[in-house]
């Protein structure tokens, strides 16, 4: 009857022994699967995170060629200008050291 009852309890000790063996290897797997789910995504946030960046640099890249053809634009504007300004200044130059050359109108008018 002892015997019985050493055998009984040591099947006892052996399901008890491998009920918290099987728990014990759940958390270990749900741990595990737990830490994927975290580097998986850190993986996707540093993706996006790269594709964020390339995106600005895109972005800052099409902004520094609007703004160097704009001032490009404006300084052939600026250039034009200074070149009609040159010849109009040339003209009046031209004007004061020739007059009548300027309109015959005024010219014919100065004789009368």
């Amino acid at each position: 009857r002892e015997a019985e009852q050493k055998r009984q309890q040591a099947e006892q000790q052996r399901r008890e022994a491998e009920r918290q063996r099987q728990i014990q290897a759940q958390r270990e797997a749900e741990e595990a699967r737990r830490q994927a789910q975290a580097e998986q995504q850190r993986r996707e946030a540093e993706r996006q995170r790269q594709i964020q960046a390339q995106r600005e640099a895109e972005q800052k890249r099409q902004q520094a060629e609007q703004q160097r053809r704009e001032a490009e634009r404006q300084r052939q504007i600026q250039a034009q200008r200074e070149a009609e300004q040159k010849r109009q200044q040339a003209e009046q130059q031209r004007q004061r050291e020739n007059p009548a050359v300027r309109r015959p109108e005024t010219s014919t008018i100065r004789r009368n």
